[in-house]
């Protein structure tokens, strides 16, 4: 073989590889080619589909197991702020401080307040029961219970109070507002 001809041989040789890669790419690689473009577009849109949907489920476990807690949260609620009114509830927490504290309960009234409303929607209205008290004791056993009341789950407020000196102790005339909700 002579130098032209393997010269010409492997022009021949070089177009048919030039062409063949052609048709492979034309025919071959373009079309599968959009294919793969749509599918790793639809892959990323699904990836974020997922993602999206796996936030949702999130959001929703946590609020589910808020909505779970919320009959706790209402036993709890009904303690600090009872569902109606409950003079039994009342007395026994006052008695109970001042006992513990060491006052000596002598008289115990009550009179119910006017109802407010309220400016929340998750009650109707909130009631104030309103304890005077005439308690015998020492100051420090007085400081006591004004720590214990502030202190109580039962919100009570104090609106009056007056300290009389007797034969040899202290009498303390309590004013103690308690408040419940209304229906």
């Amino acid at each position: 073989m002579t130098a032209s001809s393997k010269r010409t041989l492997s022009i021949l040789l070089a177009l048919s590889l030039f062409t063949a890669a052609i048709f492979i790419y034309v025919f071959l690689i373009k079309p599968v080619y959009s294919d793969v473009v749509n599918l790793r577009t639809k892959v990323s849109n699904l990836s974020q589909t997922l993602n999206n949907y796996t936030l949702l489920n999130n959001d929703f476990q946590t609020l589910f197991s808020e909505y779970q807690n919320l009959g706790d949260l209402e036993n709890q609620l009904s303690m600090v702020l009872p569902k109606k009114l409950s003079a039994d509830y009342a007395i026994a927490q006052i008695t109970g401080l001042a006992k513990s504290s060491g006052l000596d309960v002598k008289t115990l009234s009550l009179k119910e307040m006017t109802i407010k409303p309220s400016s929340v929607g998750l009650a109707k209205g909130v009631g104030t029961l309103r304890i005077d008290s005439r308690m015998a004791g020492s100051y420090d056993a007085f400081k006591s219970f004004i720590k214990k009341l502030e202190s109580n789950i039962m919100i009570s407020d104090i609106s009056n109070f007056g300290i009389i000196l007797g034969a040899g102790e202290l009498t303390f005339n309590l004013s103690i507002d308690t408040y419940y909700q209304t229906e």
